[in-house]
């Protein structure tokens, strides 16, 4: 009997373990996302509702190489009359005049502190230009954000299972089979 009750403690111990670092809020938040107007230039609204008070909420955003936030122009906005977040940071430096096949992906975290139960996100992004394509328009996919939370209880930052689509956009882009007659006009006038 004693073989068994040193597996039942260890089994509580193990137990008692994983829930400890068990980071993920066990009911999702639901994202609300949308981005307007259309065009190159858009804002990404991303709003949901959670269950605790005066915690900070950090946002994640994964973006593809074919978007990209000008970080210069998220913090002007946070200066003016109103706050959008707390904080902003990029996980790179962006070349804003590269077309998307130069580019790279990237990171954007987004952090409020001290919300309310209703948390919004608003981001200004860009779409970059894309090579030509023979049925001229590309589709343009944003994952979903990561979304986090620290409380005044927590030590760390707690990740939160999130449910929500990703945001998709079709966008034009120049028709290959019409370079030719580009190129030669181009040739006459130069």
């Amino acid at each position: 009997m004693p073989f068994r009750s040193s597996v039942q403690i260890q089994f509580f111990l193990f137990v008692c373990l994983i829930l400890s670092f068990n980071t993920a809020i066990e009911n999702p938040v639901t994202l609300t996302r949308s981005w307007q107007p259309n065009g190159f230039h858009r804002h990404i609204h991303t709003s949901f509702h959670f269950d605790q008070k005066n915690c900070d909420v950090r946002l994640i955003e994964h973006l593809p190489k074919e978007v990209y936030v000008d970080m210069y122009e998220l913090h002007s906005l946070q200066t003016r009359d109103f706050t959008l977040f707390g904080d902003a940071v990029s996980d790179s430096l962006t070349e804003i005049e590269l077309p998307a096949h130069k580019s790279k992906e990237m990171t954007v975290q987004l952090t409020q502190m001290n919300t309310e139960n209703d948390v919004a996100f608003h981001m200004p992004i860009h779409l970059r230009y894309q090579l030509p394509s023979s049925n001229c328009y590309a589709e343009v996919i944003i994952p979903p954000p990561q979304v986090q939370i620290k409380c005044s209880t927590d030590a760390d930052w707690r990740i939160v299972s999130v449910e929500g689509n990703e945001l998709r956009a079709r966008m034009p882009v120049g028709n290959i089979q019409r370079s030719e007659f580009i190129c030669k006009t181009v040739k006459r006038i130069c």
